[in-house]
């Protein structure tokens, strides 16, 4: 586990990124909805696409929003497909278990299905929250790790601290999965992270 400190890196123009068929986890719990957090956060995930359309890698993505339960509301499409007025915000409770038992969905659904460059075989997961989860349980990040962690290749925790109360929970999780940490301090720092982990994908430079 790392801990980055949030200033966007600056990628060599000649660095070569590898395709991956990302995975968006959203928070949109009632908290999400306060001083314009999720207005942050949408900022961010545009910030993130346009990053990632500059590489010109042919990524997929698909992006899960949760709150006590969780919905797919994109699903498998290119960066120029995503449209994020389709991206609607939940309120309610948060649930973490809710959410990974709908990752573990979407790659069982997709990780045998053909795709030029396997794209199906590279999964990247970006995971944002500012909540806690009360009744979180290890069963649903355990049945992704045990089932999918093969096709899993990156995974990113971000943490939006403040308020946040799950702070050992979401160590535990990023851990699990052998992930990069983000502690974000405010909503305002959103964008910058999502832009820093969008480019942190270079495998070599020409």
């Amino acid at each position: 586990m790392k801990f980055v400190t949030h200033n966007t890196k600056r990628i060599p123009e000649k660095a070569i990124h590898k395709a991956y068929h990302f995975i968006l986890l959203l928070d949109a719990s009632a908290s999400m909805g306060s001083e314009n957090q999720w207005d942050y956060l949408m900022d961010a995930v545009k910030e993130f696409l346009d990053r990632r359309r500059e590489l010109k890698t042919e990524d997929r993505f698909t992006i899960i929003v949760f709150s006590d339960t969780a919905e797919v509301q994109i699903e498998d499409q290119t960066v120029n497909q995503v449209d994020l007025e389709k991206i609607k915000f939940h309120d309610g409770g948060t649930s973490f278990s809710a959410a990974f038992a709908c990752v573990v969905q979407v790659i069982s659904k997709f990780k045998e299905k053909p795709h030029p460059n396997s794209i199906h075989q590279n999964f990247a997961i970006v995971f944002m929250t500012d909540g806690e989860d009360e009744y979180y349980s290890d069963n649903e990040i355990n049945q992704l790790f045990n089932t999918h962690k093969s096709v899993i290749k990156k995974f990113w925790t971000l943490e939006l601290s403040d308020g946040c109360r799950s702070v050992e929970t979401l160590e535990k999780i990023n851990k699990k999965m052998g992930g990069s940490f983000y502690d974000i301090q405010n909503a305002a720092g959103l964008v910058t992270v999502y832009a820093e982990v969008a480019t942190s994908t270079a495998i070599a430079s020409n």
